[in-house]
């Protein structure tokens, strides 16, 4: 029934020739793969049915012309006597801060690389003196060159979880699925982090675990377990942690239980934020505040999900890791899109 002059303007149309015309119809939306949203799930169709405003974004509109452009929107219904009667929506164009985040991930990145090349040559040499290669070490230079050591262990896991990051937003991470048995997997992660729970004189307990096929990326598969279970070891000092596994629909939900300092309720909501660091009064050494970021995108590009199931302050956590099912109809969806994406990327770096 209206459309103002920066409408018109932003996605090339003739109001004139809009008025009375389907919205739907008339402007076409699409999600950040570019690929068309269905009527049911735009924001209109929620404000219409749920009478409440709704927030929209990484969501492209059609210009006249067949272009398609980055927007923002807000769906707001026109209530009156307690009926929806309709809604009016705001959006913005946001080619130019697109393409800022684009220069920004772009630097990240490049500076990341030149980075990695010095911190891992100043950690190898640290590691070799460390081990007497140039002679015996005095005892007075011993622990600084520990603190060395792990100060440039920190800087090059920062380092790396900033490439994983620049390459989840500029399309360029690589995923190469497969299907390989879950408790295997478990059993191999484990073993692994082992030595890290005997130091804490911490239990590792493997329960409850499906003779099941999964389809996923190995090696992400891999760096996710080891972040969510990493992740409950640093912050158990006593007790233990039990990882148990069990299907639901066409997923696998793997559960990591720990005994150990929970988390706030008011910080709950910043675990899976970037750079978000929950502060927990303890001499626990910081991290780079990407991993449960990076964890839960690389979950979600697999067809699954990470999240907080609960938590309870000095008393343990639970988080819950899920993963399609081989042959699922989740597992077939995800393996289309990403063949899609690759095919549309052909020039996607391996990490």
């Amino acid at each position: 029934t209206l459309i103002n002059h920066s409408a018109e303007v932003l996605l090339g149309l003739s109001a004139k020739k809009v008025i009375g015309n389907k919205f739907i119809d008339t402007v076409p939306i699409f999600d950040k793969s570019k690929a068309p949203i269905s009527l049911d799930k735009r924001a209109f169709t929620k404000a219409l049915t749920h009478g409440i405003s709704t927030h929209d974004s990484n969501k492209y509109y059609l210009r006249s012309d067949g272009i398609k452009f980055p927007i923002v929107l807000t769906v707001t219904p026109v209530i009156l006597n307690k009926k929806i009667m309709g809604t009016i929506e705001v959006f913005r164009d946001i080619t130019k801060e697109k393409e800022i985040d684009q220069l920004k991930d772009e630097f990240v990145s490049i500076t990341s690389h030149e980075l990695r090349t010095p911190l891992t040559a100043i950690d190898g040499l640290i590691s070799m003196i460390l081990d007497g290669e140039y002679g015996v070490v005095n005892d007075n230079l011993r622990q600084p060159l520990k603190d060395v050591n792990e100060s440039s262990n920190r800087l090059i896991r920062l380092v790396n979880d900033l490439l994983n990051v620049s390459r989840m937003q500029v399309g360029k991470e690589k995923y190469i699925l497969s299907e390989f048995l879950l408790s295997k997997k478990l059993k191999q992660t484990l073993e692994s982090l082992d030595v890290v729970a005997d130091k804490k004189k911490i239990s590792l307990k493997l329960a409850e675990i499906p003779d099941v096929q999964i389809q996923a990326d190995e090696d992400k598969f891999q760096e996710v377990l080891n972040n969510v279970i990493g992740n409950s070891i640093k912050f158990t000092d006593k007790g233990g942690i039990t990882i148990k596994a069990q299907v639901k629909d066409d997923h696998v939900e793997i559960s990591v239980t720990d005994s150990g300092l929970g988390i706030a309720k008011e910080d709950q909501s910043k675990l899976f934020g970037k750079f978000e660091q929950i502060s927990t009064k303890t001499d626990k050494p910081a991290g780079t505040g990407l991993g449960l970021y990076i964890s839960r995108a690389m979950a979600c590009k697999m067809g699954g999900d990470v999240w907080l199931a609960q938590s309870i302050p000095e008393k343990g956590s639970t988080f819950i890791f899920s993963v399609p099912i081989a042959k699922s109809k989740i597992a077939q969806r995800t393996k289309k899109e990403i063949e899609n994406e690759s095919k549309a990327n052909p020039d996607h770096k391996s990490n």
